[in-house]
């Protein structure tokens, strides 16, 4: 059985999937790889704290989580450059650092 349209080649309806391996074969569609869903496991208290943060932006949990995750990325990198900046720094001006230690 084959998938076609009319500017490009046909297409097997198999290769839109990925066989995985378990106790049987399943077949998952590739897309699902790219936009992979997850199961986010929170405590009571974690429970509440998200919620809360939703909330407070006037945003869906799903958006709160997704928010969390890029600003802690974003912040992660920025430290890294700081601190990659300040080692810089330091290394430069070392002996102007020390004369004006004394």
């Amino acid at each position: 059985m084959f998938l076609s349209s009319s500017p490009t080649p046909a297409v097997h309806w198999r290769s839109a999937f990925t066989r995985v391996r378990f106790s049987r074969s399943i077949m998952i569609p590739k897309w699902y790889h790219g936009l992979m869903a997850m199961t986010l496991r929170l405590n009571a208290e974690q429970e509440r704290a998200l919620a809360m943060l939703a909330e407070a932006e006037g945003v869906s949990k799903h958006e709160a989580v997704v928010r969390a995750i890029t600003e802690a990325a974003a912040r992660s990198v920025r430290d890294d450059r700081v601190r990659a900046l300040s080692r810089d720094g330091r290394e430069r001006y070392a002996s102007l650092l020390d004369r004006l230690a004394q």
